[in-house]
């Protein structure tokens, strides 16, 4: 994936082409690497009447969740 590159002996990672695949922690001698999980991406809503068919879920479920 060329994630990877030495940068004068030290690796910098292009987080564009980082794929998440953990090869580099395992791999890393100095264990100088970690993986991170991201936050939940938040889409937007495209339109109103979707954005209103979203609010009605949160409400279903909040309420199937009280009973």
């Amino acid at each position: 994936m060329d994630a990877i590159a030495l940068q004068d002996t030290i690796a910098a990672i292009n987080r564009d082409r980082c794929i998440g695949c953990g090869l580099c922690v395992s791999t890393c001698a100095v264990e100088a690497i970690q993986l991170v999980k991201k936050p939940k991406e938040l889409v937007p809503p495209k339109d109103m009447e979707a954005l209103f068919e979203t609010i009605m879920e949160h409400k279903k479920t909040a309420l199937l969740s009280q009973t």
